[in-house]
């Protein structure tokens, strides 16, 4: 991912705090920099501020406030290129269905 010639910048975006902890520290390991988000109402906020630097977003699909798959609609709608990966427990089949279409 050092296609730049610089760290990889991620952005994670997940309502549970231990999940944003445990993916910093492995995060640092691997000599990333990333920025954390603890809805998708900040992540997006976090996305703008940054969206020339992210290279991959990584969104939890069931958080409170704003599903991952409306945060992803608003960060694709302001980047159509940046990389998204979801992470999630419990997957809305129907929103999976229509992302797969999507791309």
């Amino acid at each position: 991912m050092e296609a730049t010639g610089r760290a990889p910048r991620v952005l994670l975006i997940d309502d549970e705090e231990l999940i944003r902890e445990i993916v910093k520290m492995l995060a640092e390991d691997e000599g990333w920099s990333l920025l954390t988000a603890k809805d998708g109402i900040e992540g997006v906020e976090i996305f703008e501020e940054h969206k020339d630097e992210v290279d991959l977003v990584f969104i939890d699909f069931s958080m409170p406030k704003k599903t991952g798959y409306e945060t992803y609609l608003d960060i694709r709608e302001k980047n159509s290129g940046v990389k998204v990966v979801f992470i999630s427990g419990l997957v809305p089949t129907p929103e999976i269905k229509e992302l797969s279409e999507k791309g």
